[in-house]
């Protein structure tokens, strides 16, 4: 499972997964109804995970994505709602956040996504679009030094819970890709509602949130014209939703072999059968042929350069 990490990274990797199995794995069918797993992330925030996106000064580890892949599949294997949750501070929002926002709004938010203190959520989608961005109709106009945000969008995650949603938008009603931007809306903000729920198969609740007139402060506006950047760096979510789904299969197969090894038939275990025995077989030889990072780190992703591993250790 480790060849061609680090000593650093085996390290990391195994004290999540310590984490994991030893907390994670009792408390999972806790957050299948929906409720946050507020619990599992103190822990995580402990260990340094979920600032593993946010550069070093400002009190993060300022890990590669190979790195918080490798991490998300652990978390993924236990509790599927944990590892989406974790996926929300070390995916696109906040590298977005870390790349374009103005220096007073990351030292703002940035050491408090590291702390575990400041949730974000990603507003992409929305009801007539889906993700087609160029025909978006959420709209950031420009009023002085003021900004006002109107729309809709849908399926959001930890709409309900986040602090910060880092939303994309169109700016100034400037029409097809080129006008799409990005803007921060803090909670609170008068105009910004959460309207709608939707519970998913796996736990998670996914939400419309409704923008209605919401003034904003003009450093608030992260990008303008910058449909490029901001797909550039959605291409990391790209790397980790993998990852998750890759730690959900190897957990579905750890289960399955308890299982067949518990569970009789006709005096015998079932795992004794050639044809459970084959479906078994089948799961292996599928979760071995995904292009899994700790497989193939060097084909995947590159690693980052430091080497925070002090920073690691959780005491």
């Amino acid at each position: 499972m480790f060849a061609g990490l680090t000593e650093e990274q085996r390290r990391f990797v195994a004290t999540v997964r310590d984490l994991a199995q030893s907390e994670f794995r009792a408390r999972a069918p806790r957050w299948m109804d929906g409720t946050f797993p507020w619990e599992n992330l103190r822990p995580l925030a402990e260990l340094g995970v979920l600032g593993m996106a946010v550069p070093e000064e400002y009190g993060g580890l300022g890990l590669g994505v190979f790195d918080t892949a490798l991490v998300l599949e652990e978390i993924a294997k236990v509790c599927y709602p944990t590892a989406m949750a974790v996926l929300g501070e070390v995916g696109v929002q906040t590298r977005v956040i870390a790349a374009y926002a103005p220096e007073a709004v990351k030292r703002r938010v940035l050491p408090a996504v590291a702390r575990g203190d400041c949730l974000l959520a990603i507003c992409m989608t929305e009801p007539d679009a889906g993700t087609d961005v160029a025909n978006y109709r959420t709209n950031l106009d420009r009023e002085g030094d003021r900004l006002r945000l109107n729309g809709v969008k849908t399926l959001i995650s930890r709409a309900e819970e986040a602090q910060v949603l880092v939303v994309f938008s169109r700016v100034d009603k400037k029409p097809g890709r080129d006008g799409i931007g990005c803007v921060l809306v803090e909670k609170g903000t008068p105009g910004f509602s959460v309207t709608g729920t939707y519970h998913t198969m796996g736990g998670e609740n996914l939400h419309e949130v409704r923008f209605e007139d919401c003034e904003l402060p003009s450093e608030n506006l992260l990008l303008e014209d910058g449909f490029r950047k901001l797909l550039s760096a959605f291409n990391t979510q790209r790397c980790l939703n993998p990852s998750i789904s890759l730690g959900l299969a190897e957990g579905a197969l750890e289960a399955a072999v308890e299982y067949v090894k518990e569970r009789r038939a006709f005096g015998h275990a079932i795992g004794d059968f050639q044809g459970i025995r084959w479906k078994i077989a089948e799961m292996y030889r599928e979760i071995e042929a995904a292009p899994a990072p700790t497989r193939s780190p060097t084909r995947c992703w590159r690693r980052s350069p430091r080497s925070p591993a002090t920073r690691w250790r959780s005491g």
